[in-house]
């Protein structure tokens, strides 16, 4: 698969009330040589450009680009050079938004030759800037097997916050790959410091691709570069955002002669399996194996309020909610995620009250909340009261669907109690509908099993007796309930190589 980049940076403009940007053409000019010298693109297009004879290349200029110039470029290059091919789009400049007459604010990324009209000190018309919503419709029609957006500019959170959620994200289709990464929130504006070489945004990029944050796999993805970016601004006058969903996307890989040696990890007794528990958000490091489908339900939960998570007993739904989402959404994965208010708990026997009094609590607090009910079916196993039930699921229900509401709701449920579920219309239909508000737990493939396997062992600094690995992995695989029996028996092998060593030939070994 191809792949294609268009860095664009924007300096200059003819408008008073968009001051010139100093640093705009050298963040662009480093990401682009970045992307080229180890984004294995087929071509990174510039936009402004011109030709650098000495370096007998192409470089970024500080020459103004139109609305209409942009427009088209962004048209090229979305639906002509990059179809049906990887796509990376960055963006460095002026961008705002409009208030139009109802009230409600439209974003826009702002061309050389964009005039904005000011009345009562709002920006209330303005000519050839690009609408975020029109370029959300471009996306839509584009056919790109995969698409990053890296956006450094003023009101950038708009696209994400607004935007994307409400319009495109829906239209996109679930087997495209899409990472989005904006330099602030909606209402924020981007900043620049003077003695800096980049802007606070795109010197957080340039230093997360560098390869000193490549890590073991020498590569560099849209998630690994974000927590950089993130951790590197906290404390600063803005607030980076992030949309991913579908697979990691690979941004940057470096060969490994430039890799620098790392520190070995150190050794650490304590058992980092979790035998026949499930796996908890304290113990999200260790939950491996599943990010692609812990992607798959931040897209269906970006999509709806409700998330009914469906699996056989021991095929680890409970442990991807709990070990796998939560931990994300603390760490923002989805939009001001990490200000949720999460509250979780299973039905039991007496379900409503439990529900009422959860609701009661969180809607004291001003803020989102999101509801996790593990083992749904205890609503029919453990509660004995039908109009209970009733009740219980109404509510459930009616919550989703309050239109002032921000409340998010995910359930677990055994799969062989969903036609339970269909004697009940509010909550099936919930189950039923359209975008997919449902997520059936598949088998881990042989590649996810060896890391679920492997990759606790190797944040103690142990490692596994070569084939080992493999050959536990063949033993689990396409064998229904097998994970907690697996974990129970990596915990017992663990146990008896690692805290009670006794064989001269242990199939567990310490690094180093």
């Amino acid at each position: 698969m191809a792949r294609y980049a268009l860095v664009i940076g924007i300096a200059e403009y003819v408008s008073p009330s968009l001051p010139r940007l100093s640093k705009t053409t050298n963040d662009a000019e480093a990401i682009a040589q970045l992307l080229e010298q180890y984004g294995d693109f087929q071509s990174v297009q510039r936009l402004p450009q011109r030709w650098n004879k000495d370096k007998n290349g192409y470089e970024m200029a500080a020459s103004k680009v139109t609305g209409a110039q942009l427009g088209q470029d962004l048209r090229t290059f979305l639906l002509e050079q990059a179809a049906n091919n990887e796509a990376l789009i960055y963006f460095s400049g002026h961008g705002f938004t409009i208030s139009d007459n109802l009230g409600q604010q439209k974003g826009y990324l702002a061309s050389s030759d964009c005039q904005i009209e000011f009345k009562d000190n709002e920006n209330v018309e303005q000519k050839y800037g690009i609408p975020l919503d029109s370029l959300n419709d471009l996306i839509r029609d584009s056919q790109l097997s995969s698409l990053v957006m890296l956006l450094d500019c003023c009101h950038s959170g708009y696209f994400l916050e607004r935007q994307l959620i409400e319009r495109t994200l829906n239209a996109f289709s679930s087997q495209k790959d899409y990472y989005l990464i904006t330099a602030c929130r909606g209402f924020e504006r981007a900043g620049v410091i003077k003695s800096e070489e980049y802007s606070i945004f795109t010197g957080a990029v340039v230093k997360g691709l560098a390869v000193e944050n490549v890590g073991n796999s020498r590569r560099i993805s849209g998630d690994r570069l974000f927590d950089f970016v993130s951790n590197e601004l906290k404390g600063s006058v803005q607030e980076p955002i992030r949309m991913g969903w579908g697979r990691s996307i690979t941004l940057v890989t470096y060969p490994q002669l430039d890799i620098p040696t790392g520190e070995k990890i150190a050794f650490n007794q304590e058992n980092p399996y979790r035998g026949l528990y499930a796996f908890e958000s304290e113990q999200a490091q260790y939950f491996c194996g599943r990010d692609e489908a812990v992607r798959t339900l931040i897209s269906r939960l970006a999509e709806s309020r409700f998330l009914a998570v469906i699996g056989y007993s021991g095929s680890g739904k409970s442990s991807l909610v709990k070990a796998g989402l939560l931990p994300q959404l603390k760490g923002d994965r989805l939009p001001g995620s990490s200000e949720w208010a999460i509250a979780s708990f299973t039905p039991g026997e007496h379900p409503l009250g439990k529900l009422v009094d959860i609701l009661a609590r969180q809607q004291q607090q001003n803020k989102p909340h999101l509801l996790f009910i593990d083992q749904f079916e205890e609503v029919f196993t453990l509660c004995q009261d039908d109009e209970e039930r009733k009740v219980f699921i109404r509510l459930v229900a009616q919550e989703v669907k309050k239109g002032e509401g921000e409340t998010r709701i995910i359930l677990t449920i055994r799969g062989d109690f969903l036609n339970r579920c269909a004697d009940y219309l509010e909550i099936i239909t919930l189950i039923n509908s359209i975008p997919p508000t449902s997520f059936i737990v598949t088998p881990m493939s042989f590649t996810e099993l060896e890391e679920a396997i492997e990759k606790p062992a190797k944040l103690h600094g142990v490692t596994f007796e070569r084939g080992l690995v493999s050959q536990i992995s063949a033993d689990v695989i396409n064998r229904p309930g097998a994970l907690p029996i697996l974990q129970y028996a990596l915990k017992e092998l663990w146990r008896v190589c690692i805290e009670e060593p006794e064989s001269p030939e242990p199939l567990l070994t310490r690094k180093g």
